[in-house]
């Protein structure tokens, strides 16, 4: 009978126990690297946007702003990891938007943008009481629906400050008078600016008014030769100022025009009729697309990625966006919707175009602001800071 020596025997034994454990243990240390990594969820951004009716136009740009902002996020990584994904309302549907608030605290969402009219973001604050909304909306009530509501555009009365300290730095204390329609933008814009320039030390000779849709002002411009002020205000849309200054500069009256963001329409309208000899002594304030390189980067970006002009509230949709998640980010826990409003009172500010965009402590959004004045082309004339 052939036997093996008692060290091999004890060699063969302790081979046969250790191969398993070996052949194991490789398995697993092969099958861990091959295990697809957990995915960590999305953080859930809700939108509420004008996507139908007669704001669409403003409600559909402000969207693909906003799709812009969230796409350059998600292909940096995202948040922590985390990729942002949206929930969208049609903020014109008033029932759908209501169903939409009573849910989107079930569903986890961090914060809101939108909606672009006060009205409806009163419909969202009657419903929502710990979530942060960013609306879109320049009227300088909305903020006051909420304690967790903020402007992420600009608020109307900062264009009739910034129009006051322009006049009274550019013309000096002349004597101004105010022509200003009936509307909600016209009469915050001409509010501000009366207070804001008469603390300045400059004169406000008369407020004069008139309707919408009005197009004869010609005894309107008797009033104003009367009263021999030296810079006009008008703070009104562009139908009715075009008629205005038609008329203003027909009937010999050279005085300087300065008005708001919604003579911009008015400027192009100007500058296409190739008057290359005509002074219109047009100014006008705006937040839309500062000449500036950063400016120009949205602009071309924009195009690439729609093949279509943006429109100013794709702007302030980016911007806002862009500013609500860079404050994310900040925080330690990007869910936490208390710590995110606590985030935006301490940072209190975000890059725009021109600048920084400032939360002021009642929650209304201050911006770089345009003063554009057209000539024979459209020049820009100064950028002031809020």
């Amino acid at each position: 009978m052939f036997f093996l020596p008692r060290r091999t025997l004890i060699m063969i034994v302790i081979a046969i126990i250790l191969f398993p454990l070996g052949f194991y243990a490789g398995y697993q240390k092969v099958t861990s690297l091959t295990e697809p990594k957990p995915v960590a969820q999305p953080i859930q951004l809700g939108v509420a946007l004008e996507l139908s009716g007669p704001v669409s136009p403003w409600g559909q740009g402000a969207f693909k702003g906003l799709q812009m902002a969230v796409n350059e996020v998600n292909n940096q990584g995202g948040i922590q990891g985390r990729f942002i994904k949206t929930q969208t309302a049609d903020a014109n549907d008033t029932e759908g938007l209501t169903s939409f608030a009573k849910e989107v605290e079930k569903e986890n969402l961090v914060a809101i943008i939108g909606p672009i009219t006060p009205s409806k973001a009163e419909v969202l604050a009657k419903e929502i009481v710990s979530l942060p909304l960013l609306t879109l909306s320049t009227h300088s009530s909305t903020p006051g629906l909420g304690e967790n509501i903020y402007q992420g555009s600009y608020d109307d009365r900062q264009q009739g400050l910034v129009a006051a300290q322009f006049a009274s730095t550019y013309w000096g204390e002349r004597a101004v008078i105010v022509v200003e329609d009936k509307s909600a933008y016209g009469q915050a814009l001409a509010e501000s600016f009366r207070q804001a320039y008469e603390q300045a030390g400059g004169t406000i000779v008369n407020t004069l008014s008139y309707q919408r849709d009005q197009q004869d002002f010609m005894q309107l411009l008797e009033k104003i030769l009367s009263g021999q002020p030296q810079v006009i205000y008008l703070p009104g849309y562009a139908k009715e100022s075009s008629a205005f200054l038609r008329q203003a500069r027909q009937k010999g009256i050279t005085l300087p025009i300065l008005g708001g963001d919604s003579l911009e329409d008015l400027a192009k309208d100007l500058l296409e009729e190739k008057r290359n000899q005509v002074s219109w002594g047009l100014f006008y304030t705006t937040a839309n697309f500062l000449p500036t390189e950063a400016g120009q980067a949205f602009y071309e970006a924009y195009r690439k990625t729609y093949q279509e002009e943006p429109s100013p509230m794709a702007l302030w949709a980016y911007e806002a966006t862009k500013g609500m998640l860079t404050t994310l980010a900040a925080c330690k826990d990007p869910e936490d919707q208390q710590g995110l409003i606590q985030k935006i009172k301490e940072i209190g500010s975000w890059p725009v175009v021109g600048g920084s965009m400032k939360i002021s402590q009642d929650r209304h959004a201050l911006r770089p602001m345009a003063i554009m004045q057209v000539g024979p082309t459209l020049e820009l004339v100064d950028v002031i800071e809020p």
